[in-house]
Order: structure tokens, then sequence, then C-alpha cells
């Protein structure tokens, strides 16, 4: 880039760009074999709506506008995702969901090769091959695979791949070049993705403040690229959509959203705590390059990369947290990111302390920390959510062709509704697809496979895309092997030093390394008394307070059950008889999961208990509003013998759960009794409560639920006492250390 960046003189730029490229066809290689394996041609789920009804309906009917590309989904504005999408559309005369999801993997390896681009300058000798292949093996497993077969995931591709160009942009180029320029353009277009594309925003603004105050370059790229950071910011609050459609999704206590946030740094491992070791090389590198007068463009990378990332898992705690509570492989992407950047900062810190006793240390705590995650990487790629959706989605893509088969051999709309999988399989709501499927524009772009009278025979002008990438992935692999041993031989030996390996001075003393140390322990300190009862550590007791909260004026019903058969009235064993996660929360329960071969089915009820106040919280778990279940209350006047009933009317938590809100003020001094009626066997045929709650203050039940979910988060809790304990004996320590040290000599 010459005087407009930091430089980089051959032949070291030809072996980054190699590294780059052996990393970006690794990433290749694997994506296109999982596609191979477990792709369809049929779009599905949010497909239909975001490319089907909001693009092909209006355009099967020639009405088809600008403004439809601008109608929002599920919070978020995915006007490129539906540009491209349309594009290819026409381009290959049919919508294939095969050819984009080929082509969301050329874009995802193009991500990769800008991600390698701006971190190998950083890096020389094997540390660069390592990185390239450590990087290219993380994105080439099948952890992100909603990403990977789902052709509506370009939007995820599209805001990594704009949002690495703006941060290239900003770290790189130090005046007014047409390289800034550019950048900042896909900074702007990168707002037309998703709705978490702004963290790209708050990232670059940290950098550029600390730039412009620190005087690291001209001041006047740096005050210019702040005030459009900013700039955007605001607009982006004032006309952008807010989180209503998945409002429902957000966490109700910042306990849950910061559980749920350090679960997501600590990816791959599985406990919050390890969200600290995970991110300890980042934080180290960080605090040590922020010392320093200038940072160079690799750090400044590393930097706003790891606040982006940090900035996607504080939106998935903040907005995600009532239903994500480990991984979800659409944001592991993401999250891939930010455990590369501390491989990357573990390296660097390796560059910048060459003495032998810092590397030792810096060797010890590098193998633990490659090593801790490997069974989690291997569980999370054959296990959990990837491995339990893969070994059921070639089922599903052949259910899902087969159901429009059917609907265009027959006509038949009725089997198609009527078909539960439709729902779940296909598409949300499936009233709306008959309608779709019979439009003869429609019809001419659907795929071969779904029997559509007028499609065409092929997979269009673009299907020999998917023909020949798709089986070439073993030899795209060995490419990467021939690439990678190229830059190699181009790549500077360790202790060979470029002028962007030199890591340059800083003003860290032993004062500031306890000032920094101090701060953290203030922070999570305070996190950590401000949890809801601090000083209670034992698990029963925790679980106890969230399922009978001890507050002024809320009454507790005790809670016995019976069941009714042939006219014989006996007690039966509901307390734990439930399905409900975690299962040591189930002993609070009470359910129709009754140790009855075969599974249950019937009515239990609870005994009578009075109704003394305003409002009745019952705590609901499991499918009461499944067909054939249901969950009821019942009134008795005492005085006239009077019945009144309610319903509880959803959601069905499965096994989470929901507090319902019953208004009993007409009711007060009846007697109250709980049905739970149970119809099913299988996965959906439980229910069950825990103990009522009866109290004159309407606001109660939102506080009791963000309670019952925060218990997920105890273990946030026990993690926060430890790590305030540790900073506190870390920081005196060094202050120890800083007073016994011997006085410069003058």
């Amino acid at each position: 880039m010459g005087r407009r960046g930091d430089s980089i003189k051959s032949p070291a730029l030809r072996g980054i760009a190699a590294a780059a490229l052996a990393g970006a066809l690794f990433a290749l290689a694997g994506h296109l074999g999982l596609i191979r394996a477990y792709g369809t041609v049929l779009p599905f789920r949010d497909q239909w709506q975001a490319t089907g009804f909001d693009l092909l309906a209006p355009w099967s009917e020639g009405e088809l506008s600008l403004a439809n590309f601008f109608t929002p989904l599920n919070d978020h504005w995915p006007v490129l995702t539906r540009a491209l999408s349309f594009a290819l559309l026409r381009v290959n005369g049919q919508w294939n969901n095969l050819v984009e999801t080929t082509l969301n993997a050329l874009l995802l390896a193009g991500c990769v090769a800008l991600f390698l681009r701006f971190v190998l300058p950083g890096l020389r000798g094997w540390t660069r091959a390592a990185f390239a292949v450590l990087t290219g093996t993380i994105f080439a497993l099948p952890i992100t695979w909603e990403n990977t077969l789902w052709g509506i995931q370009s939007l995820v591709y599209t805001q990594i791949a704009f949002s690495l160009l703006y941060f290239g942009a900003v770290c790189t180029q130090r005046t007014f070049s047409r390289a800034w320029w550019l950048g900042h353009v896909a900074g702007l277009v990168v707002l037309f993705t998703q709705h978490s594309a702004i963290l790209a925003h708050v990232a670059v603004a940290v950098l550029l403040a600390w730039r412009w105050r620190r005087r690291d370059g001209d001041r006047r790229v740096a005050l210019a690229g702040l005030g459009f950071a900013v700039a955007v910011i605001a607009a982006f609050i004032a006309f952008f959509p807010s989180i209503t459609v998945t409002a429902a999704l957000r966490a109700d206590s910042w306990e849950l959203a910061l559980d749920v946030f350090l679960r997501q740094l600590a990816w791959p491992l599985p406990h919050p705590a390890w969200a600290f070791v995970v991110y300890a090389p980042w934080i180290v590198w960080t605090i040590h390059r922020l010392a320093a007068r200038r940072i160079q463009s690799p750090d400044a990378f590393i930097l706003v990369c790891g606040l982006w990332v940090g900035g996607q898992a504080a939106a998935i705690g903040y907005g995600r947290a009532a239903e994500t509570f480990t991984f979800v492989s659409r944001y592991c992407d993401f999250l891939s990111f930010g455990w590369l950047l501390n491989a990357a900062c573990l390296f660097r810190l390796a560059l910048a302390f060459p003495q032998k006793l810092p590397r030792f240390a810096l060797a010890a705590f590098g193998l633990f920390w490659l090593v801790a995650p490997l069974k989690s990487f291997w569980w999370e790629t054959t296990e959990s959510h990837a491995g339990y959706n893969l070994l059921h989605r070639p089922d599903i893509n052949r259910r899902n062709l087969e159901r429009l088969q059917h609907f265009y051999a027959t006509g038949d709309a009725a089997a198609l509704l009527n078909d539960p999988g439709t729902q779940h399989e296909l598409f949300t709501y499936p009233p709306s697809l008959p309608p779709l499927l019979s439009q003869p524009r429609f019809q001419s772009v659907l795929p071969p496979e779904t029997g559509s009278p007028l499609a065409r025979p092929d997979h269009g002008r673009l299907g020999w895309l998917p023909a020949i990438l798709l089986p070439s992935a073993p030899w795209l692999a060995l490419a990467g092997l021939l690439v990678l041993g190229v830059s190699m031989l181009q790549t500077p030996r360790l202790g060979v030093a470029s002028d962007l390996d030199v890591v340059g001075p800083t003003s860290h003393t032993p004062r500031t390394a306890f000032a920094w140390l101090a701060a953290a322990f203030l922070i999570v300190a305070t996190l950590a008394l401000s949890w809801r009862h601090a000083f209670v550590f034992d698990p029963a007791a925790r679980l106890r307070l969230a399922h009978t909260p001890l507050e002024q004026g809320v009454f507790f019903a005790d809670l016995e059950f019976e069941r009714h058969d042939g006219g014989l009235h006996y007690r039966v064993a509901a307390r734990g008889a439930v399905d409900t996660l975690p299962p040591e929360v189930r002993r609070h329960w009470y359910g129709t999961r009754l140790k009855i071969k075969p599974d249950f089915q019937g009515i239990i009820r609870s005994l009578p208990f009075p109704v003394r106040s305003d409002r009745l919280f019952v705590p609901v778990t499991g499918h009461p509003t499944f067909p054939g279940n249901g969950l009821r209350i019942r009134f008795l006047d005492p005085d006239t013998g009077a019945e009144t009933w309610e319903s509880y009317l959803g959601p069905n938590p499965g096994a989470a759960w929901n507090v319902w809100s019953v208004d009993t003020s007409a009711h007060r001094g009846s007697t109250a009794t709980l049905f739970l009626y149970d119809g099913l066997d299988g996965p959906n045929g439980w229910l069950g409560i825990a103990r009522p709650a009866q109290t004159d203050d309407p606001t109660f039940g939102d506080r009791w639920r963000a309670l019952l979910r925060a218990h997920r988060a105890e273990s946030t809790h026990h993690t926060l006492a430890a790590v305030t304990l540790l900073a506190a004996a870390t920081a005196v320590s060094v202050f120890l250390i800083r007073r016994k040290s011997p006085a410069p000599t003058p």
C-alpha cells in the first residue's frame, strides 16, 4: 500500500497472500464437503419468507418494487441477501439452494482470506503457516452447519466480509486514500445485512478515539473516521428497525444476559469461566498495546475484531438469552473469529517477549490454551447442535421435496397443510404456501426435484458450479497444502524482523499493571456483589430462593395431587415428574411424567387451596397447550357452589418454564384447584407446574419469571466470585512486588 498505509514488501507480501489463500482453501474444502453430504436444492424455513414471499410472490405477479428488498425480516434488514438471492435467480434461471450455498462457501472463503491478510503481517516464521492452517481448519468444521447449508445465511457472510473490509481500511490506512474511502463505503453497506452490523462501527469508534487522543497518525484522518462511525451509529438508532419481532427472546435479567455473553466468549468450551481463559491473550495483548504510542496495523485489526466479536457475544446475551443457552451454529462463525484472534495474540506475545522465562510461561499457557478445547471442538463437531441436526438433515431434505412433489402430483393442499412437519421443516406458516406454489411464474423457477410442472429440467445456467465444485473438496484441500508450502518459502524466519513485526515500546510499569488489576477487581466484584443473594452459594438454597422468593405480601400455596379413576380418589407422586432442565430443578416441580408404564395419560388435580389475593401466578413447564394436553384452574365459591374456569393458553415452555398470570380479584374467598390434562405419550406428553404464588402486586410475575430463568446463570455467579478473589490476590501480589523492588538508580 506504499506510503498510504503500513508497507508490506515482497517477498513477504507473496508469503502472506499464499498463506491467506491456503487457509481459505482449507475452509472452502470443508464447506463444500458439508454441502455435498447434506445440501439440498430446495430452499427452506426463512428463505421462503425473505426471498419467496417478499420477492418472488410480487415478482410472479409483476408487482416487484425496490421497497420489497427493504422489508424487515425478524428485526433485520437483509437487503444484500435479498439482492444476491434475486440476482442469482435471474442469472441462473432457477431458485436453487444448492447454487446459493455453493456461492456462500466461496464468500466465506473470501472472508477467511481477508482475515488472514490483515493478521498474518504481524506473524513470521512457522507461526504464519500454523495460524493459516489453524484458521482454515476451524472454519472447515461443520459446527456452523446452518450457515453452510442455508442459502439465506449469505447475510452472515456479507456482514463478515464488509465488516472485515471496513476494519482493514481503518486499521491500515492513515491518509485519505482510495482504500480508506472504499473501506468506509463497505462500512455503510454492511448495515444492510443483520441488525448486529452496527457493532462494527462501535468497535471502530473505540480504536479511532484512541488514535486521535494518542496522536497515532494523522489526527484529521482519525477524526473523520470517528465522525463517520458516530454518525452511522446515530442514524442506525434513528432509522433502523427496533427489536420487536424477537423481543420475547431477549434476556429479562442482567444475570442471564451476562451468563449467555460469557458462554459465547468461552466458545467452544461449555462453562462461562472459560471465557476468562479463552480471552486472556486478547485482553493482555490489548492492554499491552494500548500503552504504546502507536499501534501497528495487525494489532489494530486484532483489537477492533476482538471488540466486534465481543459485541456480537453481548448482542446474543441481550437479544437471545431467553432461548440460547450454549452455542447455536449460526452464531459460531463470529465466535470462531474470536477464538482465532486470541491464538494470534498468543503468537504476538511470544514475539514481543523473547526472553526465556516469559517465553517458557507463554509456551506452557499456550499449550494448555490449545489443548483444553480439543474435546469441545470434537463434541461440537460430532454431537451437540451440529451432530444432532446433521443426523436428521437428509431425511428432512427428502421429506420437504416429497411434500412439494405430492402437492404438484395431486394438487392436494390439505395434505401439505395438515402435515405437522411442514411447519417445522419447510416453512413456519404453511397456509401461505399453496397460493405461491400455484403461481405459474413461480413454478418455472423451482428445481426439477420439486415436481413442478413448469420447472426447467436442469439446475439452471449456474448448475455447473456446484456440479464441479462440490466433488472437488479433497483436491482443494490438497491445493491448500501446496500453496501453504509456497508461503513458507516466502516467510521470514523467526528472529528475522520486518517493519510490521516490530512491536514497539510501551509505557507499562508495575504501577500500571496494578491499576489494571485493581480496575478488573472492582468491575468483577461489583458484578458479583450485585447478584441476587450474592453470598448464598449452596445450590439447594439458591434453588429454593428462586422458586419461593421471599417478598412481602407474596404467599405460596402448598401442592398435593390426586387422581380420579373409576370414582376412586388417590394421591399420586407428582413431585419431580417433569422433564424440565436442568435436572436439579425438577424437585421443585409437579407434573404428569409419572412413573407409570406405559406413559401416563389422564388427569391429575391439586388439592384445593384458598384464594387470598388479587393475582395468582403459576409457573408452567412442558407442553400444556399441545393438542391433547391442557392446564386449567377451577374457582369454587364456597357459598354458592358456582364454578369458574380459566385455561392456560400458551406458549409451550418445553423443558424451560413460563409464568401464568391469573386475575383472581373476583374470586377472593373461593378455593382454587389446578387440573393437569395429559392426553399424549412421547416427548410432548407431559406438563407440570410449580408452587403457585398469590399477591396483590401485578408485576411480581415478570420478576419471578426473570428470577427463575436467571437460575441458568448460577455457574456465572460462582465464576464471578472466583474471578473476584483471583483478581484481588493477583493485584495484591503485584503491589507487594512493586513495593519490594529496588528503587531505580539515579
